[in-house]
């Protein structure tokens, strides 16, 4: 799981299952990212820096991209009703 460890403040959970909220609470506070409060400001790991709106990028491309997988999922869904109808 090197997401997990480069990323800690991800909700595994909501990656996986596309349920729940996209950010765990701040342990410090209580809150995440939408709320204000500064998650993984600069995280560094083999050799890379992502700097807090590098994280927030990813966090919106990985919501985009589980969002698409939702309707990919949805229009998979209503083909295979259409295909058991036949």
């Amino acid at each position: 799981m090197q997401i997990a460890s480069a990323f800690p403040e991800l909700n595994m959970g909501r990656l996986l299952t596309g349920e729940g909220e996209m950010l765990r609470p701040s342990p410090q506070s209580g809150g995440d990212v939408t709320s204000g409060t500064v998650v993984g400001a600069n995280i560094s790991g083999s050799g890379n820096s992502f700097s807090h709106s590098d994280t927030l990028t990813v966090l919106r491309l990985l919501q985009n991209c589980q969002d698409q997988l939702k309707k990919k999922d949805e229009q998979i869904d209503r083909l295979l009703a259409l295909l058991e109808k036949k």
